[in-house]
């Protein structure tokens, strides 16, 4: 994987507000539970890489920011509430999504602009430092006391490729909800007539009552956690985002080591790496072997599970659940991994039940828990799906440095771009989206050196 060096200048155009195409009746929308945990409100951002797949140039007739414009303002007449705005309620704190409220100004912030390379010069942004990824997402305060549930921004670059950067606030919508969105824009532009999963709100599904019996949260507070020299306690320490690929022949080798444990136990690839990855981190960070590490797992509760209702087709807002697993920093790094990673595994396949998903649900009323390390996985939401679009070929998806993903607790599994066709030892890889503090140094060395040298001497 290349390191970026090439720089990049970007001539702009004045952010314009794009509304729905039809009129919508104004309306004051609540929120889930889920919607409303503290850390959701803020922007998720990421980036999708479009390479012309024919001979194309600056001066091709197609224009991504006119069309992508035009598709946003139809995908606005199903999804009008990403066009409203967010507040917080004075008398619950609660969130809502005021839309046509009173004289405020209503509608998506949208950039297009225009960079001074190729995409090819940037390596399709195939880097293992992802930070100038930042600069092509929309960056904009919001309006006093309101936030954007959606911003949006197209780059177009001298080779005629395109880069379309979305911020989606998490209060509004998870990974599956934000792929949910993003696609019906792009079947908006390629000339559909509407959205092939029409959008469903209904977020009263996913309102708790803190009358019923809750779990217990996760048992770590400012005084047991684990602290890193990396990390000063007054909140000014660097983070910076990166990519790892691991190879496919890398788990594979992993999991026939772990098979020799127990044959009767199949771990799945998420497992596997949330395990190695825990401990990689810990031992990166120099945590202090006498404190707590936790490795918090988003869990979706959109599967069929006995005795819960199911989600409607189309429902966009929150449906995680977060599942802890909390050690002793000496713990974990004394513990076999298969004990790590089995343990890992019996902690999820709770989050698998009903009563799990309702009183997590209902304990959220209460407060929310803190984590060291905080896993979740795109692999499967279909953000790089039969998503190419007339002559461009989706190259690559990556997640963008931002407020919710510069925290050092975030890590994000992803499967491997289109870029990593060629390389047969991608096959069956992920890559590894983390955050690290700027001190830790060459996080290759740290992180990722361990795991080849473990991996490749099993056998």
């Amino acid at each position: 994987m290349a390191d970026q060096k090439a720089p990049l200048k970007l001539e702009m155009k004045d952010v314009v507000l794009v509304k729905s195409s039809k009129s919508i009746p104004s309306c004051i929308l609540s929120l889930s539970t889920l919607d409303n945990i503290y850390i959701n409100n803020s922007l998720f951002l990421f980036v999708h890489v479009y390479r012309s797949s024919t001979i194309h140039d600056s001066d091709s007739g197609f224009d991504p920011c006119h069309v992508f414009k035009e598709a946003l303002s139809k995908a606005l007449d199903y999804y009008y509430p990403l066009a409203g705005r967010l507040v917080k309620h004075a008398g619950d704190g609660r969130l809502r999504v005021e839309f046509g409220v009173g004289d405020a100004e209503y509608g998506v912030p949208f950039l297009e602009a225009y960079a001074n390379c190729t995409l090819s010069s940037l390596h399709y942004l195939d880097n293992t430092d992802t930070e100038i990824a930042k600069d092509l997402v929309l960056d904009i305060p919001s309006p006093k006391d309101k936030s954007y549930p959606l911003v949006l921004m197209v780059t177009k670059f001298l080779c005629g490729g395109f880069t379309i950067g979305m911020g989606l606030s998490h209060a509004i919508c998870d990974g599956f909800g934000a792929s949910q969105i993003f696609r019906a824009i792009v079947e908006l532009a390629r000339g559909r007539t509407e959205p092939s999963v029409k959008p469903v709100w209904e977020r009263e599904k996913q309102v708790g009552s803190i009358a019923i019996q809750t779990f217990p949260q996760c048992p770590m507070d400012r005084e047991s956690v684990s602290l890193s020299p990396f990390v000063n306690q007054n909140n000014t320490t660097i983070i910076k985002q990166y990519c790892f690929k691991v190879e496919g022949e890398m788990i594979r080798r992993l999991k026939l080591s772990l098979m020799n444990e127990n044959e009767n136990i199949r771990f799945t690839t998420f497992e596997v790496l949330a395990g190695y990855v825990w401990r990689s981190r810990a031992r990166a960070l120099k945590l202090k072997s006498n404190g707590l590490t936790a490795l918090t797992i988003a869990v979706g509760s959109r599967r069929n599970l006995k005795d819960y209702d199911t989600l409607p087709k189309g429902y966009y807002g929150n449906s995680i659940i977060d599942v802890n697993v909390v050690l002793k920093v000496s713990v974990l790094n004394e513990m076999p991994l298969y004990e790590t990673i089995k343990l890992i595994k019996e902690t999820k396949n709770i989050a698998f039940t009903a009563d799990y998903v309702t009183n997590s649900i209902n304990s959220l009323e209460l407060e929310a828990s803190g984590a060291v390390t905080s896993l979740s996985e795109l692999k499967h939401l279909g953000f790089q799906e039969n998503l190419n679009f007339e002559g461009y070929e989706l190259v690559n998806f990556l997640t963008a440095p931002c407020k919710m993903l510069g925290t050092l607790d975030t890590c994000i599994f992803s499967s491997p771009n289109k870029l990593d066709d060629h390389d047969l030892s991608m096959e069956g890889g992920v890559r590894i989206f983390t955050s690290l503090p700027e001190a830790v140094g060459d996080p290759h060395s740290r992180c990722m050196h361990e795991s080849h040298a473990y991996i490749y001497t099993l056998r």
